[in-house]
């Protein structure tokens, strides 16, 4: 007689998604880490060497459609929300 696989009571962990925006004259960028769930982080890319800088956590939504990076890389433009649930 065969045995049936034991399910874990744990759901698999989602895959995090990412988002990259380049300056158009520096060698920067910024990825957008979204996951787990609603949390978002900002990561700096100095893509002349790949040396990452890590950022700020934002639990929240970043909409990705509606961000800019400035030419040269050090202002980012981004609308983020943070829906909650009214009683």
């Amino acid at each position: 007689m065969r045995r049936k696989p034991r399910k874990s009571s744990a759901s698999p962990a989602a895959p995090c998604r990412l988002f990259a925006l380049l300056a158009h004259s520096a060698n920067v960028g910024v990825l957008l880490r979204r996951g787990p769930t609603r949390w978002v982080r900002m990561i700096r890319w100095d893509v002349s060497n790949d040396k990452f800088e890590l950022g700020q956590w934002l639990n929240g939504k970043i909409y990705e459609d509606r961000c800019d990076l400035s030419p040269d890389g050090k202002l980012l433009a981004y609308i983020a929300a943070k829906p909650h649930k009214f009683l």
